[in-house]
């Protein structure tokens, strides 16, 4: 189709046809700022953008008062959208005074919160640098609006940013303004809000802090030679703040059930959607996504037939008064629910098996369809897809009446996209045999297609603790999650294990293995299905992967930590910025270099340490430099792979401490006691707790941890790792974070009341947190490294060792093998 229109950020085009009145939006994945001055290719943002738009305008047309020409989203990077004569008016609503409104309106403190919006009007003129544009001067020009238009405009531009600021203040961000555009859509001319509300739209300040800017003012304030230069960390940056608020714009469909119990406003619902319990609103909420997509009214309610039947029996009593015409009832387990609610009105019953951990939902869906006569259920697939269907079949009795032509037509158009997806010929990968040579008796090899993917895609996790047999899911198949399943093991809980290699340690205590790629989505799709919780054993967990986990199940901890936690750069603008933390003074390094990256370099002082941004572990990605090497691209790309380094200043070193924090999902923060380290080449040795220093200092230590894992909203386990530096002040410096347990806190399994794996379980299982105590008066643990494991005779001798062999096979030099803990029962 041709493109109508074309803008810096999107291209529009008509659907299928002209006279179709809908046009695809898609997002470029082009970014600018500064009228054209600033322009860049950011791969994925596109993508991004366009769930950001999508669930906003989801969210609005939950609440019901706001009109917008958004119809459904049809691609990662498309949606579909009414058509619209735009109005040429950029409309900004601010309620933080800051920026260029401090020049109009001097009178305002930077940073000030507008008790009363400030609504202003720019013109949509490129050439002219979008100037502002008073009301009168609209009116007086030749654009086609009235002063009643100008008003509903207004009310509408108040009262979206009501809504969408009220959405950013459940996930503590502050709106501070945004800009929205409106055109008239249809033969009436009705005003609705148009083009995209995005991550360009708007700018917002995480917890409130100016300093923690996650909009595009960040990419404003860069320091970016030319068009198309960005350097590989900026776009990182930029792409992480962008998907983080993709991931939490999720969150305002919750949101918006939370506050309105789920009907489009205006409408009584025609649907009931209940269940027994909040653990049954992952695979529920699909049903409602459904719902939503073929614009049907309806209700959210949880009724238990078992521990509310009070409320059961008066919902399905007054559901045909109320004006409901169909009830979706999802239940697992005993599943009583749809048939005892069939059993007390004459509306019909789609029931929705629950997937089950016991019997992966049989018992459920047995339950259900074996009613006597007399009491029907309609009785769906068990889980995901039954849920989507019984929308659907729910829709489908709405539109077999004529008084809701709405419905059969938004069926219609769901049908026929359907059908158009399906392809004549497979999808051939290289080695694929021809299409020509299919026969009947030949099975084709299945195409490459995506795995379906909730439309709200943040599920609604309960808070009560994971229940006994409970499975807990860990990425990573090293020693800690070895270590992890014998702990889970211990609690009750069972452990599945997701790790590519088939010799992995934590396969011999796992109740299932999963043998898979991490970008295998269908493997993981399969894993995420069996879990109740997923957390991970090592940080180098390929982000794509969390994310989609995420989408499924609780992760523990979030992505947003691992994200930090792999990227060195990324990991100190967090501690300096989120957690208030000082560390070494740093320097990004992006090769080749540019102008102003060679004059730092040239100021910095040396000696210093080059480590790989990304990657790298027990000293591997990091080289000790007294002097910038003139050849220093040649050689330290080739070397480590990688084009982004951080140069960080060599500092004299007193002592290496480590603390171990476990927080939960209410915030309480516990500590194991402070590890006190020695490394010998970079690698682990010996961790000896208590810490040989002050009481003071210890607790310094403490307290920096605990703030950090505050800062960083920690669900899990963190390992901080310290310097305490030679100098007159015994400054404790933050160096590094591990979003998992720690070698350095191994001891904790012989020599604590609580091991730092115990307190992975109780995080991921929301279990109580109490405060671990050291069971003797000093703990050693040491690190068996390569052949170390076959001299193990000493060890076995010493009644007050504890040794841990990992099953590792290959004894490669430096690499951990075991451990050995040393209790010492007197100082």
């Amino acid at each position: 189709a041709a493109t109508s229109a074309e803008g810096k950020t999107k291209v529009i085009t008509p659907w299928k046809s002209p006279s179709s009145g809908l046009v695809s939006v898609l997002s470029k994945d082009q970014i600018t700022a500064g009228n054209g001055q600033k322009k860049d290719i950011l791969p994925g943002k596109g993508v991004l953008a366009t769930r950001t738009a999508c669930n906003v305008f989801r969210y609005l047309e939950l609440m019901g008062t706001v009109p917008t020409h958004f119809v459904r989203q049809v691609e990662n990077d498309v949606f579909l959208a009414r058509c619209c004569e735009m109005i040429p008016l950029e409309v900004i609503v601010r309620r933080i005074a800051s920026g260029s409104l401090l020049k109009r309106f001097p009178q305002f403190k930077n940073g000030q919160r507008l008790e009363a919006l400030i609504l202003e009007y720019t013109l949509k003129d490129d050439d002219a640098g979008d100037p502002f544009i008073t009301r009168e001067e609209i009116l007086s020009s030749s654009i086609r609006v009235t002063a009643q238009d100008l008003d509903r405009i207004e009310e509408l531009a108040h009262r979206t940013f009501h809504l969408v600021e009220s959405a950013w203040a459940s996930v503590d961000v502050t709106l501070v303004d945004f800009k929205l555009e409106f055109g008239f859509s249809g033969a009436d001319r009705r005003l609705v809000l148009a083009d995209v509300v995005d991550n360009d739209s708007w700018r917002i300040w995480r917890g409130g802090e100016a300093t923690q800017m996650m909009d595009k003012q960040v990419y404003r304030n860069m320091e970016i030679p030319g068009h198309f230069q960005i350097s590989d960390i900026q776009r990182e940056q930029v792409l992480a703040i962008y998907s983080w608020v993709a991931e939490r714009t999720s969150f305002f469909v919750d949101h918006a059930l939370c506050r309105r119990g789920g009907s489009f406003a205006g409408e009584a619902p025609l649907v009931g959607v209940i269940m027994g319990s909040q653990s049954d609103w992952p695979t529920m909420k699909l049903a409602v996504n459904k719902l939503i997509e073929l614009r049907v009214p309806y209700e959210v309610k949880i009724v238990s037939a078992h521990r509310t039947p009070e409320r059961m029996f008066a919902y399905a009593k007054s559901a045909h008064r109320r004006g409901l015409r169909v009830i979706i009832a999802g239940a697992g387990g005993a599943a009583h629910l749809p048939g005892m609610t069939a059993a007390l009105t004459h509306l019909p019953v789609l029931g929705v098996p629950i997937q089950s951990r016991v019997l992966s939902g049989k018992d459920s869906l047995l339950s259900i369809v074996q009613m006597p006569r007399g009491v029907p259920v309609g009785t769906l697939a068990i889980g995901e897809s039954g849920a989507t269907n019984a929308a659907i079949l729910a829709a489908s009795i709405l539109a077999a009446s004529d008084r809701f032509p709405e419905i059969e037509t938004a069926l219609q158009q769901m049908r026929s996209s359907q059908t158009e997806a399906v392809t004549d010929e497979p999808v051939l990968e290289q080695n694929d045999p021809p299409a020509v040579a299919l026969t009947p008796s030949v099975v084709a090899p299945a195409a490459a297609s995506e795995v379906r993917i909730p439309l709200v895609s943040a599920p609604v996790f309960s808070g009560e603790p994971l229940r006994r047999g409970s499975v807990i899911g860990v990425l990573g198949g090293g020693q800690l999650g070895r270590m992890l399943g014998t702990a889970a093991a211990q609690m009750g809980y069972k452990l599945h294990v997701f790790c590519p290699d088939p010799m992995s340690p934590a396969f011999d205590v796992a109740a299932q293995t999963h043998i898979a790629s991490y970008t295998d989505e269908r493997a993981l799709a399969e894993f995420a299905g069996q879990v109740d919780v997923v957390t991970f054993e090592f940080e180098n967990v390929p982000l794509d992967c969390a994310r989609f986990l995420a989408k499924y199940c609780p992760l523990r901890p979030s992505c947003r930590l691992l994200e930090v936690c792999q990227n060195r750069i990324l990991e100190k603008l967090f501690l300096n910025e989120a957690a208030n933390q000082p560390t070494v003074e740093y320097l990004p390094v992006q090769f080749p270099l540019n102008a102003d990256t060679k004059n730092k370099i040239g100021s910095f002082r040396f000696p210093a340490v080059l480590k790989t941004a990304t990657g790298g572990y027990d000293g591997y990605g990091q080289v000790i430099l007294q002097s910038w090497p003139a050849d220093a691209e040649k050689m330290f790309v080739s070397r480590f792979k990688s084009t982004s380094f951080v140069l960080e200043q060599f500092v004299e070193i007193a002592t290496e401490l480590s603390v171990v924090v476990a927080r939960g999902r209410d915030g309480q923060c516990v500590t194991l006691p402070v590890s006190e380290n020695l490394h010998e080449n970079h690698i682990l040795r010996r961790s000896t707790v208590p810490a040989r220093v002050s009481e003071v200092i210890a607790e310094k230590a403490r307290q920096v941890s605990v703030a950090v894992a505050d800062a960083a909203d920690l669900c899990g386990v963190l390992c901080v790792e310290l310097f305490v530096l030679a100098d007159e002040h015994s400054t404790v410096m933050v160096n590094e974070l591990a979003p998992r347990p720690h070698n350095s806190g191994h001891w904790s399994i012989d020599a604590c009341s609580v091991s730092q794996f115990q307190l992975q379980v109780r995080t991921a299982c929301n279990l109580p947190l109490p405060t671990p105590r050291l069971l003797c008066a000093r703990v050693e643990m040491i690190n068996l490294l390569g052949d170390e494991i076959d001299s193990l005779d000493h060890h076995w001798e010493n009644p007050n060792a504890v040794v841990h062999v990992y099953g590792k096979t290959a004894a490669r030099p430096g690499r951990k093998m075991g451990h050995v803990t040393i209790l010492h029962h007197d100082q």
